[in-house]
């Protein structure tokens, strides 16, 4: 990861920004929500290879370097309706030479109950032949967490696999 500039990882979330600056040259991390730092570190940075995890979960930004967590920054989220970030995830660099190898992207989705309450979870295993079939608005779905499985023999004509 040589060089002097910086390399930014950049991830949004319904009402907030986060970014991830790395600058190789000054081994030194910092943390930035929408345009203000909220945490600065030194972190070395001189390797030719580097993992870095980066997320947003559960209120929390997490960042993590060759395994170790970096950083636990707790936030509050900013009010709104919601962006609905079309680009959530972006990574860049400026005067910078990196490379990016098997980039993994993970979606912290919970399936609370039917009523928003605690997380759901299924009463019994699904027997052979049976479905949980789950809305496309988790929160407000009428699915298989209000009503039981669906008996796979009650599936009329094919199912479509629909990638919004």
């Amino acid at each position: 990861m040589p060089g002097t500039g910086r390399i930014v990882l950049r991830l949004a979330g319904r009402n907030d920004q986060f970014q991830l600056e790395l600058a190789p040259a000054e081994n030194r991390c910092r943390l930035l929500r929408e345009d203000s730092v909220v945490f600065q570190t030194a972190c070395r940075l001189d390797r030719r290879k580097i993992l870095v995890e980066f997320a947003l979960c559960d209120r929390r930004v997490l960042v993590g370097l060759d395994g170790s967590t970096l950083v636990q920054y707790a936030y509050e989220p900013a009010d709104g309706l919601g962006n609905h970030e079309l680009r959530p995830i972006s990574i860049g660099a400026v005067a910078a030479d990196f490379q990016v190898l098997a980039p993994r992207v993970y979606r912290d989705v919970h399936y609370l109950g039917p009523d928003g309450g605690a997380c759901w979870k299924s009463p019994r295993p699904l027997a052979h032949g049976q479905w949980l079939v789950l809305g496309d608005n988790a929160p407000l779905s009428m699915d298989s967490r209000r009503w039981s499985a669906l008996n796979a023999r009650a599936v009329l004509g094919p199912v479509v696999e629909t990638d919004w």
